[in-house]
């Protein structure tokens, strides 16, 4: 017989994540970005530098992932510039 997940599963779920996302080296911010911009790689198709949309992707989640990706990607410059500046 197939059983279901109920509240409480789902929320052990949950927390066994969240547990496991805080307690690896994810907590830089440089680390994070890293981390969501190999996400948003991985769902958009590229090819020689350039995102194509998927077959099946709406233009709107494209353009929205899209955006994500320069936010993220500009983040990490302006950590890159800090640390050239302070470090020479």
């Amino acid at each position: 017989m197939l059983q279901r997940a109920g509240p409480r599963d789902i929320r052990r779920l949950r927390q066994n994540r969240l547990q496991a996302l805080s307690s690896c080296s994810i907590s830089v911010a440089k680390d994070r970005a890293h981390l969501a911009i190999a996400n948003i790689e991985r769902r958009l198709i590229t090819w020689r530098g350039r995102f194509y949309k998927p077959n099946g992707m709406l233009w709107s989640a494209f353009h929205r992932l899209c955006d994500r990706y320069d936010y993220h990607n500009a983040g990490l410059v302006r950590v890159a510039a800090r640390l050239m500046h302070r470090y020479g």
